[in-house]
């Protein structure tokens, strides 16, 4: 039973592991782009820019809480699936043994 446990982490791990980091530092550059952007405007006190960083702050650090959510999604429907077929190796067991 381990052994199907291990393999399916290895194949989560290979499967989303490097999507998942790319996907997460290319939405970083833009925030830190952004927001260095966004303190240069700040020190100019250029309130027309300030305003369209704030904005354009905004979406890539919802994109990463969208990531952050669809992992957590992910991560939970894989502790259910081994939960549920744990639970059903033990009752099958049960009845043989």
């Amino acid at each position: 039973m381990k052994f199907n446990f291990d393999l399916l982490a290895d194949i989560l791990e290979d499967t989303f592991n490097i999507v998942i980091c790319l996907h997460m530092v290319v939405s970083t550059i833009p925030l830190c782009t952004s927001t260095y952007q966004m303190l240069l405007s700040f020190a100019r006190l250029e309130k027309v820019y300030i305003s369209t960083f704030l904005t354009y702050f905004c979406l890539p650090l919802c994109t990463l809480c969208g990531y952050c959510y669809t992992d957590e999604c992910l991560i939970e429907e894989v502790i259910n699936r081994i939960l549920i077929q744990l639970q059903f190796n033990i009752q099958f067991d049960s009845i043989f043994y």
